[in-house]
């Protein structure tokens, strides 16, 4: 969330920013090896400009009326802005998405994790940037108004109708989701809930009822990679944060991905890295 600098926030659950390319300080520099997953929902607005980004290492290029939406099972790396750039983003946790959404009916919003781009209209652009208006605003209002909460929530969840609207249309053209497609999916969420523990094919393939030989041809069909390869991704993104974001000691790290000791670790850190745990931390903390 820091990485961000939200302008407007709301109980540490709903993030506000506006990025001007123009900004001296848009993001704190990204290094090029940087991988970014939030365990949250990401919705970018592009009013001007352009945006570079990488999204399961798939480049974009969004221009004006593309909508950009992460989920958790997204690995984000090398944004970059132009400097007429002008866009805003929403960054939502999870818990809040589902307490503002929870009246409506199930599975309203048909949201396709595979194309994380949108193009959308001209008068959906306009309708969404309102909408994105009225969240700033009701956040923004009083903070004694004993219901700011509930109006915060009202506000993002017309903002989310609006964009299940949107999604109905846009759906039509893509095609339905496959069997494969579908095995990736729950492969990513499973991913996330469970690489510090489990960096074994087999546990996963086991969770989706299916071979590992499989599992891998069908991930290698989707995203390019098979399943020891995107685990291994997976990995080195998780002791990245550990070892930039904590002054946790190299045994504890080694502990908590659950290498049975520093040194496997460290081989294992190196091989993919080219440096070792310590090296790497003195470079990125």
């Amino acid at each position: 969330m820091n990485m961000i600098i939200p302008q407007t926030f709301f109980n540490q659950e709903i993030f506000i920013k506006e990025i001007r390319g123009t900004q001296e300080r848009v993001l704190p520099p990204i290094k090029e090896e940087t991988l970014m997953q939030l365990k949250a929902l990401s919705i970018t607005i592009i009013e001007q400009g352009e945006m570079n980004i990488e999204v399961n290492q798939i480049p974009y290029l969004l221009t004006k009326g593309h909508l950009l939406e992460t989920i958790e099972s997204h690995l984000v790396e090398k944004v970059s802005f132009s400097k007429d750039f002008i866009g805003y983003q929403l960054i939502i946790k999870k818990e809040f998405v589902e307490q503002a959404m929870n009246t409506q009916p199930y599975n309203i919003i048909p949201y396709d994790w595979r194309y994380p781009s949108k193009k959308l209209l001209p008068e959906e652009l306009n309708i969404l940037l309102l909408e994105f208006q009225r969240i700033k605003e009701r956040i923004e209002s009083p903070t004694e108004h004993r219901l700011r909460r509930l109006m915060v929530i009202n506000a993002f969840s017309s903002f989310m109708l609006e964009l299940a609207n949107i999604y109905s249309r846009i759906n039509n053209e893509y095609s339905f989701e496959t069997s494969n497609d579908k095995i990736t999916k729950r492969f990513f969420q499973l991913i996330a809930g469970n690489v510090r523990k489990k960096h074994n094919v087999i546990f996963y393939a086991n969770e989706l009822c299916i071979s590992p030989d499989y599992l891998s041809r069908v991930l290698k069909a989707t995203n390019g990679h098979n399943a020891t390869q995107w685990l291994t991704e997976a990995l080195m993104i998780e002791a990245k944060k550990l070892l930039r974001h904590t002054d946790t000691s190299i045994q504890q790290i080694a502990d908590e991905l659950n290498f049975s000791d520093q040194s496997t670790f460290g081989k294992f850190f190196k091989r993919y890295c080219g440096k070792s745990p310590i090296e790497w931390r003195k470079e990125n903390k």
